[in-house]
């Protein structure tokens, strides 16, 4: 169960996580480091190509598929948008439910 206290650390690590969210896509409009690896993987399940991993990624495949899905829904509302902030931006939000639902187990 969670409790009160629970609930203000995750929003307070969700908030702060969102702020620097924020700056880095400011300052780093482009891929950074292994950003360039994870989201060309993303780029190939996004365009429906599922039968290419790239076996060097140390990254489970299923945070690639579910980015390009979230992708897919904001292509729904919106002809131009950054793929790489919304890709941030999605990290951040399963980042946010990872700690709630590890927090339950506590």
């Amino acid at each position: 169960m969670l409790t009160n206290q629970k609930v203000l650390i995750t929003t307070l690590l969700t908030v702060s996580s969102a702020i620097i969210c924020y700056y880095v896509n400011r300052n780093i409009p482009n891929s950074y480091m292994d950003e360039i690896y994870d989201l060309d993987q993303t780029m190939k399940f996004y365009e429906l190509k599922y039968n290419t991993y790239n076996t060097t990624l140390s990254t489970f495949p299923g945070t690639f598929l579910l980015t390009s899905f979230f992708l897919r829904f904001v292509g729904l509302f919106t002809e131009k948008f950054s793929f790489i902030v919304f890709a941030r931006i999605f990290t951040l939000i399963i980042s946010s439910i990872t700690i709630l639902i590890l927090g339950r187990f506590n």
